[in-house]
């Protein structure tokens, strides 16, 4: 077979039954990927809400924090959290962005009564545009 260049001038090039054959094949393919991907993280859970060993140094510790039956993730996030403390920045990012603190960036626009797809805003020049930007600032 010769070099594909283009995905859509391979498959005009098929027959209705082998692009058919081809998409079976990609189905099964994907639904494939999918079950292990699924099993893949219910290992990992598993793992996690695993009980943690009593012989653990991460144990004695987690209990002493008040964490009556320690699992593996705890011991987890105990870790990370000592790694943080020691100036490990991509620690301490895990730990904020897992306690729901990661901040993010938000952008208000306000239409005054106008719906937006009667703005039209290309004839502006960027004099103009910045502004109608200024102005929504304050």
């Amino acid at each position: 077979m010769a070099k594909r260049t283009n995905i859509e001038e391979y498959n005009a090039a098929l027959t209705a039954e082998q692009r058919k054959a081809n998409a079976a094949k990609a189905s099964a393919a994907s639904a494939q990927a999918r079950r292990a991907h699924r099993l893949f993280r219910e290992i990992i859970k598993d793992i996690l809400a695993a009980p943690l060993s009593s012989e653990e140094e991460a144990y004695e510790a987690l209990l002493a924090m008040g964490i009556s039956d320690p699992k593996q993730e705890d011991a987890i996030m105990l870790a990370t959290a000592r790694k943080a403390l020691t100036g490990d920045v991509e620690a301490a990012r895990f730990l904020r962005d897992t306690a729901g603190e990661k901040p993010t960036e938000s952008f208000n626009v306000g239409v005054s009564g106008k719906p937006i797809k009667s703005l039209d805003l290309s004839g502006l020049s960027d004099e103009e545009l910045e502004a109608l930007a200024d102005g929504a600032d304050g």
